[in-house]
């Protein structure tokens, strides 16, 4: 995991660090509340089995206030 102050950012360290590259699908995370967050992942895990059928790798770029969210325990459904 990588962060930076944007998504931006962190997209440059992890090129840079070759983590990511021009080839892969990515798909940024950069949302407010918790149901933008699970429409997000509804779409993360569609294109995650599209990308496994193609063959495509991706990466999941997550800004750091949707990761708390995404993180906290007190939502029983993203925990599972």
């Amino acid at each position: 995991m990588l962060t930076g102050d944007k998504l931006e950012t962190a997209e440059n360290i992890a090129k840079t660090c070759r983590l990511i590259d021009q080839t892969m699908q990515k798909i940024r995370l950069s949302a407010p509340d918790l149901p933008s967050i699970y429409e997000f992942l509804e779409k993360a895990e569609s294109a995650l089995f599209e990308s496994k059928s193609t063959h495509q790798k991706l990466a999941i770029l997550i800004e750091g206030d949707a990761l708390k969210i995404v993180l906290d325990e007190r939502d029983q459904k993203l925990n599972k």
